[in-house]
């Protein structure tokens, strides 16, 4: 009991980190997606049904790919997401994810909603 098998069981989102797969970039479990190009597309305004139906994933996988990026991802990530990582991890967001709770817990925001520009896109 326990790891990666059970939470393919109970259909709850994962990443994966294997050699074999991305060249062992971090991936959202049963997808073989990064959770950069994920993260990449909500960021950029993609809805999720957009995603869910091109890359066969849920919401919660969104989420996730976000969450991840957001919390371990390279300094731009970070630094994108750090207000909402810290308002939703205050929250208590954390215990969520940990429970399950995925729609509970909002997506970050998106490029477009907080009103950037094409030259401000990369800058943060």
């Amino acid at each position: 009991p326990g790891g990666r098998d059970d939470m393919k069981i109970k259909g709850r989102p994962y990443i994966i980190f294997s050699p074999g797969m991305r060249s062992g970039t971090a991936c959202v479990g049963g997808s073989g997606v990064g959770v950069e190009i994920i993260a990449g597309h909500w960021w950029m305004g993609d809805p999720v049904e957009f995603i869910g139906r091109d890359f066969l994933i849920r919401r919660e996988d969104i989420l996730v790919a976000c969450w991840y990026q957001a919390r371990y991802g390279s300094r731009v990530w970070r630094k994108r997401w750090a207000d909402w990582l810290a308002i939703e991890s205050a929250n208590g967001a954390d215990g969520l994810l940990w429970a399950g709770k995925y729609e509970e817990c909002p997506l970050p925001p998106q490029r477009a909603i907080i009103g950037l520009t094409s030259p401000q896109l990369w800058m943060l």
